[in-house]
């Protein structure tokens, strides 16, 4: 028999059957759930390298179409997802923190260069988000960003000078004021001049990256 009309009988009795095997079907996963799981865990477990190199592959070749599946996706369960972060974060809070600062001693050079870069290219962004922190900050005391801004630039002053050097290592050089009790934990305190001390860039980067801001 040709093959071609073969084929064409076949897709006739597809076409005609297709509801009544996709309700069959549908039943056989519900019944099965458990095994087919238990043998697509298996099959993935087997084939991981395989299936990886597949995906990142597909991924490569459907970036756009990657990329707007994604924003799809976070548009429509927005608010189921940014609950599960915040509560993994404060479950997990101790543990990103360490993530976080030895990744930092890691990259650093690496972090600093992407920094740079990133405001060179985003300028007004770079712009808009000190102004908003000066804004927030500022709140708190009743003055404009400019007025928080100048105000936090003179203690910083009055701090270095005061102190001369690096209270860990007496260097001179690149001083930075430092918060003892960071301005995000107690804003009252951001003008205190008890609460700041001076430090040299390295160990005012330190200081930050071991949580000692709030010590």
């Amino acid at each position: 028999m040709d093959k071609s009309l073969i084929n064409k009988r076949n897709r006739e009795s597809y076409a005609r059957n297709k509801n009544k095997r996709v309700k069959e079907k549908r039943i056989y996963n519900e019944i099965n759930r458990d095994k087919i799981n238990e043998r697509q865990k298996l099959y993935r477990k087997r084939k991981r390298d395989e299936l990886l190199k597949k995906e990142k592959l597909w991924r490569e070749l459907n970036k756009n179409k990657v990329r707007i599946n994604n924003q799809n996706y976070y548009q429509k369960n927005k608010e189921r997802l940014l609950a599960q972060n915040k509560m993994y974060r404060m479950k997990n809070k101790t543990k990103l923190d360490q993530n976080k600062t030895d990744w930092n001693k890691k990259n650093r050079g690496k972090q600093s260069q992407y920094n740079k870069r990133w405001q060179k290219r985003n300028p007004n962004a770079l712009l808009q988000r000190q102004l908003r922190y000066l804004k927030k900050h500022g709140g708190y005391f009743n003055i404009n960003s400019f007025e928080y801004k100048m105000a936090l630039r003179y203690w910083g002053k009055i701090i270095k000078k005061r102190d001369k050097a690096c209270v860990v290592c007496g260097s001179v050089k690149d001083l930075n004021a430092h918060h003892i009790i960071h301005r995000s934990v107690k804003p009252e305190l951001t003008f205190v001049f008890n609460n700041g001390i001076t430090l040299c860039r390295t160990h005012h980067n330190e200081a930050h990256e071991k949580n000692l801001i709030h010590a």
